[in-house]
């Protein structure tokens, strides 16, 4: 898609749970591309609906560790690179279960999306000295590959809309984040779900 507009692109495997990787593909972009203005950081996965009394450790791990800690440590990557410029975009994507308890248990999700909401606060008041902005994204219920299809019924119960969302429906906010017009947005959360969270 990228290239059939006659724009470049790269694509850099990385296991962002470790941060030395994350670095190096970011070091990749740099090498390629001479700099970094927008970044999107849209890694992430969920166990199946599991009571907490159910999770182990090494699925606690899996979680927080690409969810949050992969969230911070390309954050940390590509502020670096961005505060030598004096500007940029950093938009991470976190999820209306970081704001709210999803009706079936998802507590370690929940977790990892509501501490990628407050890093953004925290980086964001940071990195603007840096000119670096730093906002992000709580969809709520989207149609991807790797949906779990038992939350949609669960989502259409009490949103007030008919309808989950699609990938399409977050594009116009990344753009708008990642664009001059958002440049009075520190550290904000945009909730997109179809009013949800309203109810």
């Amino acid at each position: 898609m990228v290239r059939e507009l006659g724009r470049r692109a790269l694509a850099v495997p990385a296991d962002l749970r470790q941060p030395a990787e994350a670095e190096g593909m970011v070091g990749r972009i740099v090498s390629e591309w001479g700099g970094l203005d927008i970044a999107v950081n849209n890694a992430g996965v969920s166990l199946p609906i599991k009571e907490a009394l159910e999770i182990g450790e090494s699925e606690w791990d899996w979680q927080i560790d690409l969810n949050l800690k992969g969230t911070f440590f390309c954050a940390q990557a590509e502020a670096r690179v961005m505060k030598s410029s004096g500007y940029g975009k950093i938009i991470n994507i976190a999820s209306i279960c970081g704001h709210i308890v999803w009706p079936e248990p998802q507590a370690v999700y929940s977790v990892s999306k509501a501490g990628i909401v407050h890093l953004t606060r925290c980086l964001a008041a940071e990195w603007i000295k840096h000119g670096i902005r730093v906002n992000s994204i709580s969809p709520g219920v989207t149609r991807t590959p790797e949906l779990f299809e038992e939350v949609i019924p669960m989502f259409l119960k009490t949103a007030p809309i008919d309808r989950i969302a699609g990938v399409d429906d977050m594009e116009a906010a990344v753009l708008y984040l990642a664009s001059p017009a958002s440049d009075f947005m520190v550290g904000n959360d945009l909730v997109i779900d179809g009013g949800y969270t309203l109810m």
